[in-house]
């Protein structure tokens, strides 16, 4: 018998914050056992036995509504999305030039993050980061070919991007830069 099929009563347990008060005897099936819980913030909920004994389900949905709230007051003050999140070619270079560094399930991280190339602490701040792109020639650039609009480049390849080793080049330009020195890497390989 596995314990699925075990009869638990549940009535005055707490999980996070949900309160057992009582069987709900009208959603509960042969595959489910349901409970009325009451929530710390007064609402009521239905819940599945596995839904509370696992954690999967620990409110009402009061804990991520908490949370987008909190979300919320993080991108006003700058640190998570901005209101130019898709709407600006800078928002995007910024989040992917992130994603390269920090996240190890992304395509080029191997070649980044992967290889200890890090983000600059302040750049971690969007509107830092706009800042200083803004301030050395950064320009959006809406009706351009998009191999002629701009690009974060990195001076030196095997440095960070901070303020003194990254400059704006065109996705043309940094492409050959990027073809330039991997052939350079294959041809000193085979000497």
């Amino acid at each position: 018998m596995t314990w699925k099929n075990k009869q638990y009563d549940l009535v005055g347990q707490q999980f996070g914050r949900l309160v057992v008060i009582n069987k709900d005897i009208e959603k509960t099936n042969k595959h489910d056992v349901y409970w009325i819980c009451k929530c710390n913030c007064g609402n009521v909920k239905s819940v599945t036995t596995g839904h509370l004994r696992s954690g999967t389900v620990r409110s009402c949905g009061c804990i991520r509504k908490e949370q987008s709230i909190e979300r919320f007051k993080q991108a006003a003050k700058g640190n998570i999305r901005h209101g130019e999140a898709g709407k600006t070619k800078l928002y995007s270079i910024w989040h992917n030039m992130l994603q390269r560094c920090n996240n190890p399930n992304g395509r080029a991280y191997k070649w980044y993050g992967g290889k200890g190339v890090k983000v600059y602490r302040d750049w971690y701040d969007y509107k830092k980061f706009a800042d200083w792109a803004y301030s050395h020639g950064y320009i959006e650039q809406e009706n351009v070919n998009r191999s002629e609009r701009l690009s974060i480049d990195r001076i030196d390849s095997n440095k960070d991007y901070c303020p003194q080793n990254c400059r704006w080049i065109s996705v043309k330009e940094n492409v050959s830069r990027a073809s330039k020195a991997m052939w350079k890497r294959y041809e000193t390989k085979d000497r």
